[in-house]
């Protein structure tokens, strides 16, 4: 907290400063008013901000909220500072029973707002959702204005409950809440990168292409070793790599693989490395290169049982994908199983979707289009409800194709109305400047 001449600070710092310090003295807003001769409620207006002309001055000699009184309130802000940032650590560690019963002992009106923030991100490391919102809606609702960046830190969290449940729509609305929450003063000064890297993640699942790859290279032309947290920077990587490999850029994708790999190495970073892995197998395979990206699959696997179960669902997708090429359809079929079997354990709808689709393109490469039709109804029941647009216009395609080759009556009445769908995807997208994704592979 800056130490500053009490008039020097704004209406809603004075205001946080006053109710601490009275209730530092042990009084209560009637006290106060009995003393000042304020009213109870002009003085509960000061203590939210709400400014109420020369009041001020006179609560503030009433409670002699001096020098001294501010550096006696600021001894207390860093004691409890301290607490908070140690039962951040115990959380981080993954021991949330210890870190609530710490939270326990603490001061919660010194910061409310990370307390409750904090007792939210207890719940979200144990997937408990619905009582992680609630912290952090409260966290957001009780901030005081010392507590810079807690606001946008708890809308961030918020978007991470609803990405990790499958709402990449309500995802977006509280990342850009955060965004707007963002402040250049105070701490978690990292959250300017996470912020928009996450909203750049959550723009490319929905299929806005054109506006995450305009974070994504604004953030990339900017000074990449200055981008904490570590995994943040690695996301960043993975989606740079995306970029590169959609525009047909391959040898820069690879480069960035690799810088990315190696860095995620060397840091640890097990998930990320997972991941970068897949990524480089996904630009090879693009290339044609099926030697190449069957290695780089291997090798994400091998990382295997040090990863989150969540992740996994790709790969697997991948090496289904590229054993249909090689025509070891067997092998396909394993691979396609074990992705559908973990997307829907970890509930994850997005990958499961895209299991589905690939699921329905194994069949329809083996010729049981009755069974393809079946995975790609899933598939576009799924991407239908969860607004995965991009998604049902690769489901749809190949509905439509499937119903074409099946070829009866009915089908040939099926096949219209999904190509009616399909224009009509178009025109949705054409006028939310959204571009569908390329195709899992349209020739299955």
């Amino acid at each position: 907290m800056e130490h500053k001449n009490p008039l020097q600070y704004s209406s809603d710092e004075i205001g946080e400063l006053l109710r601490l310090w009275r209730n530092y003295k042990g009084l209560s807003i009637e006290n106060l008013a009995e003393m000042s001769k304020v009213s109870t409620g002009t003085i509960s207006k000061i203590e939210r901000g709400i400014s109420n002309g020369n009041k001020y001055e006179v609560l503030i000699e009433v409670l002699e909220l001096n020098s001294n009184a501010i550096n006696t309130i600021t001894a207390v802000f860093n004691q409890i500072a301290t607490k908070l940032d140690r039962i951040d650590t115990v959380i981080d560690s993954g021991n949330t029973k210890s870190a609530l019963s710490l939270l326990k002992d603490i001061e919660k009106d010194i910061y409310p707002g990370t307390y409750l923030y904090l007792k939210g991100s207890c719940f979200l490391v144990d997937k408990d959702f619905n009582k992680a919102k609630h912290f952090f809606e409260k966290s957001i609702e009780k901030a005081t204005p010392f507590e810079m960046n807690i606001k946008a830190v708890s809308y961030n969290e918020l978007s991470r409950c609803e990405y990790l449940q499958n709402d990449l729509d309500k995802a977006l609305h509280y990342i850009i809440k955060a965004e707007a929450n963002l402040s250049r003063r105070g701490p978690k000064q990292y959250y300017h990168y996470t912020v928009p890297i996450n909203k750049a993640i959550y723009l490319d699942k929905l299929g806005h292409f054109t506006e995450a790859a305009n974070i994504v290279n604004k953030l990339w032309s900017s000074n990449t070793k200055e981008i904490q947290p570590i995994d943040m920077l690695l996301n960043l990587y993975e989606l740079k790599i995306g970029l590169c490999s959609n525009s047909a850029q391959y040898q820069q994708a690879i480069q960035i693989s690799l810088e990315g790999i190696e860095l995620a190495r060397i840091n640890y970073q097990y998930n990320r490395l997972f991941e970068l892995w897949t990524t480089l197998g996904n630009v090879y395979f693009k290339m044609g290169k099926w030697a190449e990206a069957e290695d780089c699959f291997i090798t994400a696997l091998s990382l295997e049982n040090k990863v989150t179960q969540r992740i996994l669902t790709p790969v697997y997708v991948e090496l289904c994908t590229l054993y249909m090429k090689k025509n070891c359809l067997n092998e396909a079929k394993q691979w396609i199983e074990k992705a559908i079997k973990v997307s829907q354990k970890e509930k994850d709808l997005f990958r499961l979707s895209k299991a589905l689709l690939a699921s329905g393109n194994l069949l329809l490469c083996m010729n049981d289009l009755d069974k393809a039709i079946d995975k790609y109804r899933e598939a576009e029941e799924i991407a239908k409800s969860w607004g995965y647009s991009h998604v049902e216009f690769d489901v749809i395609m190949k509905i439509a194709e499937a119903y074409r080759l099946r070829g009866n009556f009915e089908d040939t009445r099926l096949f219209h109305l999904y190509t009616e769908r399909l224009l009509d995807l178009q025109l949705e997208f054409r006028s939310k400047e959204v571009i569908p994704c390329e195709y899992i592979d349209s020739s299955f």
